[in-house]
């Protein structure tokens, strides 16, 4: 595993690039991966990218790439479109067994996923969120359009939901909702 390995919780870790021999050791550790590197030529997490890692987790490995430069991951996105685009990252993380490694290709990336998720599970602000992120050395921090994107995605789950409520008007005979 490379220097880039950093504890989010216990049972969720980020990292950055590996090498298939790492990822071979990262398999005696972890359960699963979530890889979020886009497989391109300047973009690959791994030699062979998210082949090389389905073969070593098979079964338990998301192919789930990040683009940090397109919307809505550069921070420039409306609300909804960035929780949209949290939502698959999410639902990984709740489906996959843990422990769970994230990886892309350097470790922001990766920490810009799991920071959300794991504010959205502790119930911390936005502020505690980016605190918290700092204090454990995640990477997304120092990376503007991830952090924009990080803190609408925390200050968008902390909202009420709205509350639909049909209402009989006696009077008119008329529903209202």
């Amino acid at each position: 595993m490379s220097a880039n390995l950093k504890k989010v919780t216990d049972d969720i870790w980020v990292d950055g690039v590996q090498t298939v021999d790492s990822l071979a050791e990262a398999k005696a550790t972890f359960k699963s991966v979530i890889y979020l590197a886009q497989d391109t030529e300047d973009d690959m997490g791994i030699p062979g990218g998210f082949e090389t890692v389905s073969k070593k987790f098979p079964g338990a490995a998301r192919f789930l790439p990040f683009n940090p430069t397109a919307t809505p991951y550069n921070g420039t996105c409306e609300p909804l479109h960035a929780m949209q685009a949290f939502g698959k990252y999410e639902r990984a993380l709740d489906e996959l067994p843990r422990p769970t490694l994230v990886l892309c290709k350097s470790g922001a990336r990766a920490s810009a996923v799991v920071a959300p998720y794991v504010a959205s599970k502790q119930g911390q602000s936005c502020s505690e969120c980016l605190q918290c992120s700092q204090e454990k050395g995640l990477l997304f921090p120092n990376i503007p359009g991830m952090a924009r994107w990080v803190e609408t995605c925390v200050s968008n789950m902390s909202a009420k939901p709205l509350i639909f409520r049909q209402m009989f008007e006696k009077e008119s005979s008329t529903y209202t909702y």
